[in-house]
């Protein structure tokens, strides 16, 4: 039935020049269903199964773990969340590619999905449309659209409502996980505050004092382990400052490991994140050097780093880098951009190590708790730079 209407309206835009425009929404809705129309035949093309299409989806059954633990965590916003970002960001892909008369991809599947994981659950869905739709104009759309974007979008889409919004992504942004709470009631003051008119930082605090959700605010455990490092590292610190920051890591690395802890939807559950991980480096959709050296060069660059009075301490401060904030979703989801990472495979190493080491200096000497997006930006404007490389030296003769 599908088949035919779609055939029906092929017809129409053949006899009907003018409803042209309307070809990329056409094309997209075939693909979607029914895949490629045309296929090579002929050597010496290597043809199998994967396509875009293909590819698109099988990062979606990836992330969808961490998604589904986002609602478990967080109830119905997580949901409303993520609705927004798919309506407002497919309708702005969809908008350039009506007017510049091209095909609709199958890549914004990824951004919409993946940028509403990396926002506190208490951002006003006006913020989130906001950011999405700047993410999908300015970090895609102008570069020429899917394949040709110098940066992550749903990277410049967050680092947009970041500076632009900083008290609503910080601070009480962030809220205690509620598991398997679905009660429409908890987020609906949530909604208030267009344009910054209500002081955020007591919102949360205020609306559960008059009973209208359960939620509290709290702060996430990558910056209270900055205030508790800060303190046991200061020139009054005392041995019990350093015992209560020691036991601080090692008491939430099971909750960074499970996910009942604080954070942004999708960037909490750490398993889920190995999980869906393994999943794409089995599939071969991502590639693991990437993965594999950002999360090294973490470990690597936090054991040096941070101050522990024995290598074991130095150990799992370095663990629990990696393992809190959103270090492993950037590692497994981001980085692994095929778009805008490099494509040697030697390449892809530094380009991991570096994203790493320059996320743990950022969350160790600058005033930012957080530093995956800084990170994964920067490197980002290199990636062409170290294929160049790479290539000039492998290939100098």
């Amino acid at each position: 039935m599908l088949r035919k209407l779609l055939d029906l309206h092929y017809r129409l835009l053949e006899q009907h020049p003018q409803l042209k425009l309307f070809k990329p929404i056409l094309d997209a809705t075939d693909a979607f269903f029914y895949g490629q129309p045309t296929v090579t035949q002929e050597k010496p093309h290597i043809r199998d199964g994967v396509d875009v299409k293909r590819f698109m989806i099988t990062v979606l059954f990836a992330v969808l773990p961490s998604a589904l633990a986002a609602v478990y965590f967080y109830g119905w916003r997580a949901i409303v969340v993520i609705l927004t970002s798919y309506i407002v960001g497919g309708l702005v892909e969809v908008l350039f590619c009506v007017i510049r008369k091209e095909e609709i991809t199958e890549g914004f599947l990824i951004t919409g999905i993946l940028y509403p994981l990396i926002l506190p659950p208490t951002l006003p869905l006006w913020m989130v449309a906001l950011g999405i739709a700047v993410g999908v104009a300015l970090g895609k759309e102008v570069f020429g659209g899917t394949g040709k974007n110098l940066f992550n979008a749903a990277i410049v889409a967050r680092c947009f409502v970041y500076i632009c919004f900083p008290l609503y992504m910080t601070g009480s942004a962030f809220v205690e996980p509620f598991p398997n709470t679905l009660q429409l009631d908890q987020w609906k003051p949530s909604l208030v505050g267009l344009g910054g008119l209500v002081d955020h930082r007591g919102i949360l605090e205020h609306r559960q004092m008059q009973g209208k959700y359960e939620a509290v605010s709290e702060a996430t455990p990558l910056a209270t382990w900055k205030d508790y490092r800060i303190k046991a590292t200061s020139a009054e610190s005392t041995e019990q400052d350093y015992k209560a920051y020691m036991a601080y890591v090692k008491s939430t690395l099971p909750k960074l490991f499970w996910g009942m802890r604080s954070g942004c939807l999708g960037e909490t559950c750490a398993f889920l994140l190995i999980l869906g991980g393994i999943g794409m480096i089995v599939t071969r959709v991502a590639n693991w050097r990437t993965i594999v050296s950002t999360i090294v060069a973490g470990l690597v660059i936090g054991f040096f780093l941070y101050e522990g009075q024995s290598i074991e301490d130095r150990l799992y401060l370095a663990l629990f880098s990696i393992l809190s904030g959103g270090f492993l979703f950037g590692a497994i989801f981001m980085a692994t951009d095929p778009v805008t990472g490099p494509c040697t495979q030697t390449g892809r190493y530094f380009y991991g190590f570096g994203i790493g080491a320059i996320t743990i200096i950022i969350r160790r000497f600058s005033g930012y708790p957080e530093g995956m997006m800084f990170a994964i930006l920067l490197m980002n404007i290199f990636a062409s730079l170290i294929d160049e490389i790479v290539i000039a030296i492998r290939y100098r003769r």
